[in-house]
């Protein structure tokens, strides 16, 4: 009862500290405007590019997603308005955390839209209701799993998963969000993007300004960010947090000199300007949709939702979830490192995030999570939780506005945000990772994206997980493969070359005391400690020595993957007329089979013609190791006796003498 009384007034006054810092002011000279312009300008431009890209493109002549930019813009400020009043009033413990949309599920959404409709049909009434129902059922299972996970201290649990996996899905996720960009631009009126129709949409001859506008400013954007040449002639200003969304405004505002230059501002100049896809086109939506345009939640109608139509979905949704859930624990430490925040709570950040997409579906829209990028320049900038709430404020001005902002907005201002957030994550998943990676790390990675982006995300997750799996298997093997060393006489001394540790030069002596020499089955060296010199002899010199016992050192979880390598140290211990210590000191386990072959081992050692003994040492009688080694039929003798004089004359057959320590 005293323990648990303990543990509920540390909670209750964990849960306090948060309150205090939820209400926590400043006075308004303090408050930081460049913050709450840098946190507006961010929520605007993800709105007109990213927020239109919730409902799938029309393709094959496809009208159901027709005409719902609108409401694709109303579904991503509303989630991230409830993401953000979430962090801001206590669900993240950053008092700086913006949150949205998770831009990274966009994927998932689309293709959730677009099976759902090949399971129906075109012009079902029940597609529109039942893609809605699938959204807000994405939100509702990442929230209960980010409550359960912070209810039952799961924190550091969800390291488990791969993250070369994760690594290599985000940079397939930036190739997604790089073919979306590539689809922003594209007019009303063009063909769906395709492998097939790349050559004829892409690089046709009225689309090229905009594929060469939108891409290369996108590079530019990337090159000078990550560029320290710029960064020093610009004095640091490519570096700065309003860099991006102020060039982007400059792209728009350089965007309609133009238009006012070449006298397209009429409104036939501007129609012209929308039928090749250089500004968004209202489209009128094919449905019967009821009230204002921004007013999304007239897309339900739960009589018309048909349940079995999303289990087609079942696999996409399970891994939007995933990718969600898995995302967090990613983010997370990654703000503590950038912000100088070590001190964080993953529970208490699950438990946020849990309660911020549950309230998300409950309204109705699509799950959210706390943006790294948004809330690195955000508190960079000097925003806190006042200026939070402010952008809040002008977030939710901008939910009843984008109906009329959207017009005026550059297709190529969208664009250009959306393809460079997916070569952001292209580059963080192949460049960034290429030099902090193993080789072998970065191929996970790269089989992740190649398999994501050409076979889907859930099998390409899956060829990635098989991947990791493979090589955490092949690193087990190698670290843990058989070390060999040997216990005998010292060589004769006229071979043998002695090395000064201090002086670090080689000199020929002789000696005749005894030695331990290792090596191991790749590389047969042996070296010796003789009153601290080192000797170094070579293959040539061992098969000289009058080597008497080779001990075989294993180690870790000793499984069926090293019995080919344990057997090949016997036969070569036995071609040499030497006896065999299997030392067990650094293994934990051992594997019922390798205990079987042990036994077999200590039989043929036991019949043949010369003297040679097979020994077991390294472990504690009646320990879980020795437990193993008897489950698999090996009997063991305790010895007494040094292991220099190691005999098994006067044991049993089948029984194999047994050493504490060698």
């Amino acid at each position: 009862m005293e323990k648990q009384s303990k543990t509920t007034t540390g909670w209750n006054s964990f849960i306090t500290d948060q309150v205090n810092l939820m209400v926590a002011s400043k006075p308004l000279r303090d408050i930081s405007f460049a913050a709450i312009l840098l946190g507006v300008t961010l929520n605007v431009l993800d709105c007109v590019s990213t927020g239109l890209l919730i409902f799938p493109t029309s393709e094959n002549g496809s009208t159901t997603f027709t005409g719902l930019q609108t409401q694709a813009m109303s579904l991503y400020v509303m989630s991230t308005i409830i993401s953000q009043l979430v962090m801001t009033l206590g669900g993240s413990l950053f008092p700086g955390a913006m949150g949205s949309m998770l831009i990274e599920v966009l994927p998932f959404l689309r293709n959730i839209a677009s099976v759902i409709q090949k399971r129906l049909g075109e012009g079902h009434p029940g597609i529109l209701p039942t893609v809605m129902a699938a959204y807000i059922m994405t939100s509702f299972l990442v929230g209960f799993v980010f409550i359960l996970l912070g209810l039952l201290r799961c924190g550091k649990l969800v390291a488990y998963f791969p993250g070369t996996v994760l690594t290599g899905a985000i940079g397939a996720i930036g190739v997604s969000l790089f073919v979306l960009g590539l689809e922003l631009t594209l007019p009303a009126s063009s063909e769906h993007l395709s492998i097939h129709t790349t050559r004829h949409v892409l690089f046709d001859r009225t689309h090229l300004p905009l594929l060469f506008a939108s891409v290369g400013i996108a590079l530019f954007i990337s090159i000078s960010v990550r560029s320290a040449l710029l960064s020093k002639m610009t004095r640091g200003c490519t570096e700065h947090a309003l860099y991006v969304p102020l060039f982007c405004f400059a792209v728009a505002g350089i965007f309609w000199i133009a238009v006012a230059a070449t006298k397209h501002a009429s409104s036939d100049g501007l129609n012209d300007l929308r039928s090749i896809g250089w500004l968004f086109t209202i489209e009128k939506s094919h449905q019967t949709i009821k009230g204002l345009d921004w007013n999304y939640w007239a897309l339900f109608d739960f009589s018309l939702v048909h349940w079995s139509a999303m289990t087609a979905a079942i696999q996409d949704i399970l891994l939007l979830v995933v990718i969600a859930v898995i995302s967090l624990p990613v983010f997370i430490p990654a703000m503590a490192l950038t912000l100088n925040a070590p001190a964080y709570n993953m529970n208490w950040e699950f438990l946020g995030h849990g309660v911020s997409n549950l309230l998300a579906g409950a309204v109705g829209t699509v799950p959210n999570l706390i943006v790294l990028t948004n809330s690195k320049f955000f508190t960079l900038a000097g925003g806190g939780r006042i200026e939070a709430l402010i952008v809040t404020a002008f977030s939710i001005a901008l939910f009843f506005l984008s109906a009329f902002l959207l017009p005026y907005v550059p297709t190529i201002l969208a664009a250009t945000l959306v393809l460079f957030l997916g070569i952001e994550l292209i580059i963080e998943a192949l460049w960034d990772a290429l030099w902090s990676l193993l080789l072998w790390e970065w191929a996970v990675v790269l089989s992740t994206v190649i398999a994501c982006t050409f076979l889907g995300f859930a099998p390409g997750v899956g060829v990635g997980i098989a991947a990791a799996l493979l090589l955490q298997l092949w690193w087990s093997v190698y670290e843990c493969r058989p070390k060999i060393s040997h216990m005998g006489k010292q060589p004769d001394s006229s071979f043998v070359e002695k090395r000064d540790p201090a002086l670090g030069r080689a000199s020929m002596s002789g000696t005749g005391s005894a030695y331990a020499s290792s090596s191991s089955l790749e590389a047969q060296d042996a070296r010796s400690s003789v009153k601290g010199e080192s000797v170094v002899l070579s293959e040539e010199q061992l098969s000289k020595c009058e080597q008497k016992i080779v001990v075989i050192h294993l180690t870790g979880y000793v499984s069926f993957v090293m019995i080919p390598k344990i057997e090949d140290a016997l036969q070569r211990a036995t071609t040499t007329g030497q006896s065999v210590v299997v030392d067990f000191a650094r293994a934990s386990r051992a594997e019922t089979c390798v205990a079987q072959m042990l036994t077999r081992q200590a039989g043929l050692f036991s019949k043949m013609a010369a003297p040679r003994t097979l020994a077991v040492a390294g472990f504690l009688p009646n320990s879980t190791l020795h437990a193993d080694l008897k489950r698999g039929g090996l009997k063991t003798v305790e010895m007494d006796s040094s292991i220099a004089h190691l005999s098994a004359s006067h044991l049993d057959d089948g029984e194999v003498p047994f050493y504490k320590s060698i």
